[in-house]
């Protein structure tokens, strides 16, 4: 978005969103995560460049709110055997753009960097995430958010990384 200071603030306030989130993921805090989801959210990881769609293609990962809250349920437990131990992670959120906004959602692009660490092994993710948020006045929620990873089509075990870029 190109404008003036209203245009700046937008920005400002979704660039502290996906900061936060960001943080509640590093921090394992996967229940306030999930609160920022919209009842109908939905998270996708593409497993093509441009891929058009989840629902026509094969995707890495591609949920719901039901099934997100699956998953972070069995990461919280030591049952999940891919989080023997937990992973610990960190996020890096760049070049936050507000893409598209209206009265009643914002749609915005930034650069993502997940490095996850764990039994030894130090592994980097990188890509662009696409968030379309719902808005309540301040108040923001993830109606979609997309993750397109650089190397989405490369046979390097995506599927061993159990949080969520």
């Amino acid at each position: 978005m190109v404008g003036g200071s209203s245009d700046a603030e937008l920005c400002h306030r979704v660039q502290q969103f996906l900061f936060l989130e960001a943080e509640l993921l590093d921090d394992r805090r996967f229940d306030e995560w999930l609160d920022l989801f919209e009842p109908d959210g939905e998270y996708w990881v593409p497993m093509a460049w441009n891929q058009p769609d989840p629902l026509q293609h094969i995707s890495l990962i591609y949920e719901n709110l039901d099934v997100l809250k699956m998953r972070m349920q069995r990461l919280k437990e030591l049952a999940a055997l891919s989080q023997r131990p937990f992973s610990r992670t960190c996020h890096h959120v760049s070049n936050v753009m507000v893409r598209a906004s209206d009265a009643g959602s914002v749609s915005a692009r930034s650069a993502l960097i997940v490095v996850e660490y764990r039994r030894n092994e130090q592994r980097t993710f990188a890509g662009y995430s696409r968030h379309t948020l719902s808005r309540d006045g301040d108040k923001f929620r993830i109606r979609t958010k997309r993750v397109d990873l650089l190397n989405c089509d490369a046979d390097i075990g995506h599927i061993r990384i159990s949080i969520p870029f």
